[in-house]
């Protein structure tokens, strides 16, 4: 017996697998990935957060001291002379010469700023807390669409499957008929009625095509890449039925995990510091300078150049006005704090009916399977019948859609399963890998 022939069997059973392999595959979690490092949001959000870091670096330079270095070249019409009277007589004497230069280097420390160094410092440092809670926040609403988009391409695969299904069971009830209608057990009209019923189902595949194809284009788009449909989607198979999550303790970690609670609580501590920087309005601040001076405007006097050091201090006060703007920002902070008890209010809601939903989709999903079951039944019950002449044609298509609608439901049920899983994960705050 050759090897030879069973080559071509070999080769078929093969294909499907060979096919797998070659098609480009791509996972939810590897198009997770992808959005996580190609999504332009997220890439600019990024860099907002990296800017904010660079604000921490300058503000800390300011407890450094300055370098000054300070060069004028002064030239007047004339020298400027003094007048000196002795006795009888007077005598002229150059004061500063018709040019002249000035120069100063040095170094200038703040010993105290009245708390505004702090303060900068301080709420850069916040600042830049309320980015990365900010991106944390994008990249997790970006993971949920990822897994929206991805799982709406799942549902319509699965869809597609049972319209296919439809139509070869409308092909094969259809040559049925043919043969009947030769043998003159079948009028010509259910002909037309079940080739009609074909055409709606191939007109609905067409839909569906077309429909994966744009939902495939859009969780290219939200992975920041070309609009593309060529790859393929695996289902997870994750047990999304059997998740059990309990009420209390989703909701506390939900207040414990929302980054966009965090970024508001940041964004909060950042605009205390601008009333520590108002008080320093009406502080004293204190500084030292020492360095070198070089002066030749008067060519009398000796030595031109020397060392110097200075202490100084610097006090203004513009009446009421800084008393009167730390009012207003403590009004404005008490505001702040109200919003965020509000947006905690808001995500406890939001984990609750994300968790009513989860519930409600799985006893959906419940009674979808029992109406499948029953819908096929029914078809069987309805066949059987037709084949012996005891129901129309109409009757056993009327059951043939009842079936496909409750298998189209069911998919869309199952799916609707997910969603709620991936929403209430997305509200609870659950870290991104």
């Amino acid at each position: 017996m050759k090897f030879g022939k069973f080559l071509p069997i070999l080769l078929t059973l093969l294909n499907p697998l060979l096919s797998f392999a070659d098609s480009n595959v791509l996972t939810m979690n590897e198009a997770i990935k992808k959005a996580l490092m190609g999504n332009y949001i997220v890439k600019a959000e990024e860099k907002l957060s990296s800017s904010k870091l660079n604000l921490i670096k300058s503000a800390e330079y300011r407890d450094y001291p300055s370098i000054i270095a300070d060069y004028t070249f002064t030239k007047l019409n004339d020298d400027k002379e003094l007048s000196i009277k002795m006795g009888g007589s007077s005598m002229k004497v150059t004061q500063v010469e018709k040019s002249y230069s000035n120069l100063n280097i040095g170094i200038n420390y703040v010993i105290y700023s009245g708390g505004v160094f702090s303060a900068l410092k301080k709420g850069s440092i916040y600042d830049y807390d309320s980015s990365k809670h900010s991106l944390e926040e994008i990249k997790k609403e970006l993971m949920l669409k990822i897994q929206e988009a991805y799982t709406d391409i799942l549902e319509l695969q699965e869809i597609r499957k049972v319209v296919i299904s439809q139509i070869n069971r409308l092909n094969s009830h259809n040559r049925d008929i043919e043969m009947m209608h030769k043998e003159g057990l079948a009028a010509k009209i259910d002909m037309m009625q079940t080739s009609v019923e074909l055409k709606n189902a191939e007109k609905k595949l067409i839909e569906i095509d077309n429909n994966i194809k744009v939902a495939k284009y859009n969780l290219s788009t939200i992975m920041g890449e070309d609009p593309s449909d060529n790859y393929e989607t695996i289902d997870p198979q994750e047990d999304f039925y059997n998740r059990n999550f309990d009420e209390k303790l989703i909701v506390e970690q939900s207040i414990q995990n929302r980054k966009i609670l965090k970024k508001m609580e940041a964004s909060l501590e950042s605009f205390k510091q601008t009333i520590e920087i108002d008080k320093s309005n009406y502080k004293p601040k204190f500084s030292i300078y020492g360095g070198y001076n070089y002066n030749d405007s008067n060519d009398a006097i000796t030595p031109k150049s020397g060392f110097l050091i200075q202490a100084g201090m610097n006090f203004r006060l513009d009446w009421g006005k800084p008393f009167s703007d730390i009012r207003s920002k403590k009004e404005e902070i008490y505001s702040y704090e109200n919003r965020i008890k509000d947006l905690r209010l808001k995500i406890k809601l939001l984990v609750l009916k994300r968790l009513a939903d989860f519930e409600t989709a799985k006893k959906s999903y419940d009674v979808a399977i029992e109406q499948v079951k029953e819908s096929e039944e029914f078809f069987r019950i309805m066949k059987l019948k037709y084949s012996n002449g005891l129901i129309s044609n109409t009757d056993l298509l009327n059951a043939e859609t009842i079936m496909t609608n409750s298998l189209m439901g069911m998919k869309k049920n199952y799916y609707e399963v997910a969603r709620s899983i991936y929403r209430l994960e997305y509200e609870i705050g659950l870290e991104v890998n």
